[in-house]
């Protein structure tokens, strides 16, 4: 089972959103552009709307009904490598250290400290090895227990596919804000 790694991911991907959260909340201080749109529940989203003045406006909802199905592996490998290491270098921290279901940055080395690089091939090996097991019920042309390795997309039930969703939508959301910055479009 993959439960195990999937749990430590969970934990050490959520750190690594908490940095950009943090991180992007420094540029939007700077700049008054916020560059990161993750909300963590809808409570922060009638908040944010309770704040702006009533006036006549349409309001839209969208929702991924099917983003954890469809991220490719290879996109989905190489944006969270990216976002990994960069990370760990504006931290200027060689390791996450995983307790239970906490993660905190370290320059120490320990039993359950990870480095990049590590944790990189941590994530690898996991989207590497999903396999779903379906039986009958599920799909009727399949013959009881298959099991299927899952080329595309990641297992809504793994612990850490909802931070690893986010930090894929994430990492294309902060480039086209860093571009926009960078050109000085605001």
């Amino acid at each position: 089972t993959t439960k195990p790694l999937s749990r430590f991911l969970n934990s050490a991907l959520r750190l690594i959103l908490k940095h950009f959260r943090e991180y992007c909340l420094g540029i939007y201080r700077n700049t008054g552009v916020n560059a990161f749109w993750i909300v963590e529940n809808s409570l922060e989203v009638l908040d944010s709307l309770r704040s702006i003045p009533t006036r006549k406006a349409q309001l839209a909802s969208f929702d991924f009904s099917t983003l954890y199905t469809a991220i490719p592996h290879n996109l989905l490998k190489d944006k969270i490598t990216n976002l990994i290491h960069s990370a760990y270098t504006c931290r200027k921290s060689q390791y996450i250290e995983v307790c239970q279901d906490k993660a905190f940055w370290s320059n120490n080395v320990s039993n359950k400290a990870v480095t990049a690089v590590h944790l990189v091939e941590l994530f690898n090996y996991l989207i590497d090895n999903i396999y779903v097991c379906v039986d009958g019920s599920v799909f009727k042309q399949c013959v009881d227990g298959s099991v299927f390795k899952q080329c595309v997309g990641i297992p809504m039930g793994t612990d850490c596919a909802p931070v690893v969703a986010n930090l894929f939508l994430f990492a294309y959301e902060y480039e086209f804000m860093k571009g926009l910055l960078k050109d000085n479009i605001t």
